[in-house]
């Protein structure tokens, strides 16, 4: 469950080398594919592993794989009906003139807080619906409503900072005030190098990267929001005491000690990793590849902005 807990990796914290033009734009992207997809990949393996921990310390029912199945397979029914078929409603009115840019806002927003409730309310989990009704909704709108979606991801960093402050005042706070424990600062250490770094390596068998490469893509593999959130539905089911605090333990030394390694390693080794892949010839990480859609983001709001400035200045 520690293990699972930690494995996706967070895009904000890595967003230094993502938008590092030093870096091959395939090897960006591939960076920036991997965090947007592994918290979805994630979530049911931490509902499943939940529900055997809880049921293990007998904090609920021993049935454990019928109580994970059942909350997946209400999430997908909740991802389906609200992120597919209100994705193509609200596509449908679009196409006929009965939406606004503020009212398509809304309706985004609306419908990402509906697939969460919708499959908590009927014993799903709303991460996976969530997760899944969004991918849904690009499905059934074919992407056509990106910019209205901009809006949510805004609010949801908003949201993003408030969980960032709690892990420093709840997790954080508890852990530098206590006795200092080996066991999670070990792992923490094995979690960022060794357990992330050989599955990556194992992963790209076959693309014929540079070891070089291989390193560097293992090394930024920052942990952040997920695990955070993570953490927190887990401490919903078990308790601190017990098994819950080696996992708030463990997962807090990662955290931190990522935030801080790869907050001070992510511009100069993207810079030093870059030059020395420009020397190089024709090699795979410079095959072609589509930006990153985060940097496609930034151009595209600088671009407006440029052309609403420019037309207050004429």
């Amino acid at each position: 469950m520690i293990a699972t807990t930690l494995a996706p990796p967070d895009a904000a914290l890595g967003l230094a080398v993502v938008t590092n033009k030093a870096v091959p734009v395939r090897i960006r992207r591939a960076l920036n594919v991997e965090s947007g997809l592994n918290d979805g990949i994630a979530t049911p393996l931490v509902t499943l592993f939940i529900a055997i921990v809880a049921a293990d310390e007998g904090l609920a029912d021993t049935a454990w794989g019928l109580e994970a199945l059942k909350q997946i397979g209400l999430a997908i029914v909740a991802a389906v009906v609200v992120g597919y078929i209100g994705g193509k409603l609200l596509a449908f009115a679009n196409e006929r003139g009965w939406t606004s840019d503020v009212s398509e806002q809304i309706a985004i927003l609306a419908l990402a807080l509906l697939a969460y409730q919708g499959a908590v309310t009927i014993g799903g989990n709303g991460f996976i619906a969530a997760f899944a009704g969004g991918i849904l909704f690009g499905a059934a709108t074919r992407r056509r409503l990106a910019e209205p979606v901009q809006f949510t991801e805004t609010l949801g960093l908003s949201g993003s900072f408030l969980v960032w402050s709690i892990f420093g005042a709840l997790f954080v706070g508890a852990l530098l005030t206590h006795d200092l424990s080996a066991q999670p600062v070990l792992y923490a250490i094995l979690s960022l190098t060794v357990i992330r770094m050989v599955p990556v390596a194992i992963a790209l068998i076959g693309t014929h990267l540079r070891p070089t490469t291989l390193a560097f893509m293992g090394w930024f593999g920052p942990r952040g929001l997920a695990s955070v959130v993570f953490t927190l539905l887990a401490l919903e089911e078990i308790d601190p005491s017990g098994g819950g605090g080696m996992l708030l333990q463990t997962v807090t030394w990662t955290i931190l000690l990522s935030v801080v390694l790869h907050g001070i390693s992510a511009s100069p080794l993207a810079a030093r990793y870059g030059a020395s892949i420009s020397k190089a010839g024709d090699i795979p990480e410079k095959a072609p590849a589509g930006e990153p859609q985060i940097r496609l983001r930034d151009l595209a709001g600088r671009h407006r902005r440029e052309e609403q400035h420019a037309r207050v200045t004429s």
